[in-house]
């Protein structure tokens, strides 16, 4: 029982031993860098920067490379001349729109683009305020009447 007792007396001494030295090293570690002598730092120095050459842009080479495609010139087909009324338009931009149209002497009905109207005209685009239609090859735009461009929703009309 005495071997047993000296044996864990030892594991312990060997045990104290280690984390002495530790300590030791540590603290000379953390000795040194707190006495390590301050370098003297030499005097500033001035620098003179160069200034570097102007930056010359070539405007002309920039826009000829067509950076965000090339643009669209967009031209305004003209009213159309046919005897057609742009009553009402229901539109949304992922294009579920459609138009009611109508002929003089009939009811306006709803048309979807690429839908044909009276008089063989088609239905090509249908925009929040016109519409556009092909007719003999050409485009061409029915509007919305003024009137209803300026009408005011239900409670929001300007008072007398």
């Amino acid at each position: 029982m005495a071997g047993v007792r000296f044996a864990a007396r030892r594991g312990s001494l060997l045990l104290a031993v280690v984390l002495g030295a530790l300590c030791v090293g540590a603290t000379h570690g953390v000795w040194q860098v707190l006495t390590a002598p301050i370098p003297e730092s030499a005097a500033p120095v001035r620098q003179v920067a160069e200034r570097p050459a102007p930056l010359t842009v070539d405007v002309q080479s920039i826009t000829a490379q067509h950076l965000f495609g090339v643009p669209v010139t967009q031209t305004v087909a003209p009213p159309t001349r046919a005897a057609l009324s742009l009553g009402g338009i229901w539109f949304e931009p992922d294009g579920n729109a459609y138009a009611l149209i109508g002929t003089p002497g009939q009811p306006q009905r709803p048309y979807r683009v690429g839908e044909r109207l009276p008089g063989d005209i088609e239905l090509t685009q249908v925009h929040p305020e016109h519409v556009l239609l092909h007719r003999d090859g050409r485009e061409e735009t029915l509007a919305l009447p003024r009137s209803s461009l300026d009408a005011h929703p239900a409670g929001d009309r300007p008072g007398p």
